[in-house]
């Protein structure tokens, strides 16, 4: 498969041609999106921040396309060509996602890095990215950020400049500079990113080691956002228009492909919060008319505690539950409670989500975690690679048009990730039964 910058993947280009026939690569791009979006509402309210004791921050679409365009220019001024890396570490709100489309506007590669995450986990990221510049916050509650950006800085042979989204630039050096100093910044040509080329690296978590970069180009990614509107029978499930309350975080690949992405793709709302509170979340959900959710089960079960499940009216319309072990008796308590369509779902930074449920299919499938996209496939295997029967728990592999294209500077890590070509090794154990 071409594109990719010397990155190997095992993916070829016959099975490139089949996605692409069947529509599951449809040759769109991730800044395309935004645009087209921004075109058919632009006065359309797309990005809401809110923080506690804060002004509520207000974004249309026209801004936000606007904004994401600056974004772009912002960092082509800083050097950032087509194939550089940019590491984003900062709390959400309204300016991560103008910055990421930015990014993808130039052709760059987007990493995010959750802003509670210490120095340690960032210096790893940044060794394997090789980025070239990093847009951070001075600080983060107790944590002085950009101290820890400057040690990694000066440890790193491809970092060159911090941007610091701050309103203090008092006592920063030659190489950082605050993001609204640039609001002056010349116009730059820029060339519509190619789909095919690497766009997003996202990483593990490292508990078995040090960080593996997962590559994605546009394609992977924009396959899992529109095949999870389509499993549950379209974007009107999660809302007319849906507005998404986003508490994951943004550095964290959730909150990057359905956060942000997600809610481009069905010209939603998103309301970013930079902390989760439950009881503040009930109110901002109340205030803003949230019709939608993704998040782990802690965050259902935190809902479950407020008076969101004692029979009061809200306007959750459906909330996807994925990232952590799933409590099977919750979807079905919580849906009742909540008035809504509770979706269990099973997915990584390698696929995003690539098992769900949906109200298409029967009332028992919220005790599983779904049934694979159109386009993707799960199989259960045991110890010698053999598939098992319907219900026996084995190894689960999986394989389609979401799936990462294997490990950034690692074609060891892709081997071994990968079986027969195009089967993918998730690590987890599972079991499918005769139904799917």
């Amino acid at each position: 498969m071409q594109a990719l910058r010397g990155q190997y993947t095992p993916i070829d280009d016959a099975t490139v041609d089949l996605w692409r026939e069947h529509g599951w690569w449809a040759g769109q791009s991730i800044r395309s999106m935004l645009s087209a979006t921004a075109a058919r509402h632009p006065d359309r309210v797309a990005l809401i921040g809110q923080r506690p004791d804060q002004p509520r921050v207000v974004r249309t679409y026209a801004e936000f396309d606007a904004n994401a365009h600056h974004a772009a220019n912002v960092l082509a001024a800083l050097g950032v060509g087509p194939g550089d890396v940019v590491v984003v570490m900062l709390p959400n709100c309204v300016e991560y996602p103008e910055i990421v489309f930015g990014i993808h506007e130039i052709g760059a590669l987007y990493v995010g890095v959750p802003v509670a995450y210490g120095e340690m986990q960032l210096a790893a990221i940044v060794r394997r990215s090789r980025p070239k510049v990093m847009a951070v916050t001075r600080r983060w509650r107790n944590t002085e950020n950009l101290e820890i950006a400057r040690r990694v800085m000066d440890s790193s042979d491809s970092l060159q400049h911090l941007v610091v989204l701050d309103d203090d630039g008092s006592g920063l050096r030659a190489d950082e500079s605050l993001w609204s100093d640039h609001g002056g910044v010349s116009a730059h040509s820029l060339a519509e990113p190619d789909p095919l080329e690497l766009c997003y690296l996202g990483f593990t978590s490292g508990t078995t080691g040090e960080p593996k970069g997962a590559m994605h180009n546009h394609e992977t990614i924009l396959y899992a956002v529109r095949a999870q509107a389509l499993h549950v029978g379209g974007g009107q499930a999660f809302g007319e228009p849906m507005i998404q309350l986003v508490a994951s975080p943004l550095g964290h690949h959730t909150g990057y492909a359905w956060g942000i992405l997600f809610t481009v793709s069905l010209a939603g709302t998103a309301v970013h919060v930079d902390r989760w509170e439950p009881a503040w979340g009930v109110e901002i959900i109340r205030e803003e008319g949230v019709t939608t959710f993704f998040g782990a089960p802690t965050f259902l079960q935190d809902m479950m505690r407020t008076d969101l499940a004692t029979g009061t009216a809200n306007t959750l319309r459906l909330l996807v539950i994925a990232g952590a072990p799933v409590p099977r008796a919750l979807p079905a308590t919580a849906s009742a409670a909540l008035d809504a369509y509770v979706s269990p779902a099973w997915g990584m930074t390698e696929c995003s989500i690539l098992t769900s449920c949906t109200p298409l299919a029967s009332d028992e499938i919220i005790a599983t975690d779904g049934s694979p996209f159109d386009g993707s496939k799960v199989k259960i295997v045991d110890g010698r690679g053999q598939a098992v029967g319907p219900g026996e728990v084995g190894d689960l592999i999986m394989s389609g048009p979401g799936v990462t294209l294997g490990y950034f500077d690692s074609r060891a890590a892709t081997n071994e990730a990968y079986v027969d070509r195009v089967w993918f090794r998730t690590g987890d154990r599972a079991g499918v039964d005769e139904r799917g």
